[in-house]
C-alpha cells in the first residue's frame, strides 16, 4: 500500500483507499476490493468529465458521491487519482476534511 493510501486508511470511517494512475491501474493494491474501487473511480472520473464538459467547468478535480450505505470520494492530482470508499454512517464532508488534513504538508 502506498504511504498516501496507508495514511488515509487510518481515518475512522474509511473502508478502502486506492491510489491509481490516470490509466486506471491501482498502485500497490492488487486486491479484489482495490480493483473494484479503482474501476469505480475511473467510471466516476469519466462521468464527471462528461458533466464538467456539459456544464463548462472542465475536468474532475474532486467528486463526492453520497449514498445510504456507502460514500465515495475521488481526488485528482497531476499523475494520480485517490479513491476513497467511506462507511455510509459517516459524513463525507468530515472525511474529506480529514483527508485534506492528512495530505497537507506538515509545517
Amino acid at each position: 500500500m502506498s504511504s498516501v493510501a496507508e495514511k488515509i486508511s487510518q481515518i475512522p470511517g474509511v473502508v478502502h483507499v486506492v491510489l491509481l494512475g490516470k490509466d486506471g491501474a491501482p498502485v500497490d493494491d492488487s486486491s479484489f476490493e482495490g480493483e473494484n474501487v479503482a474501476a469505480q473511480a475511473v467510471y466516476l472520473a469519466m462521468i464527471g468529465n462528461q458533466l464538467g464538459d456539459t456544464l463548462g467547468v472542465g475536468e474532475v478535480k474532486l467528486a463526492t458521491v453520497q449514498g445510504k450505505s456507502q460514500h465515495f470520494l475521488l481526488f485528482e492530482s497531476k499523475n494520480h487519482f485517490l479513491a476513497v470508499a467511506v462507511n455510509g454512517e459517516n459524513q463525507p464532508g468530515a472525511i474529506e476534511a480529514e483527508i485534506r488534513k492528512a495530505l497537507s504538508p506538515k509545517k
